[in-house]
């Protein structure tokens, strides 16, 4: 299982994860912050 991490950019909320082995940064999701960003 890997860590998701997540950064604030203005509205945005962008979910990413580091792959430290493979120098790679995944951006998983970018969306605008708001009352629902996190529901499926």
């Amino acid at each position: 299982m890997f860590n998701i991490l997540r950064v604030r950019v203005g509205p945005y909320r962008i979910l990413y994860h580091v792959y430290d082995d493979e120098l790679l940064v995944a951006i998983i999701a970018v969306k605008r912050r708001v009352e629902d960003t996190y529901k499926k």
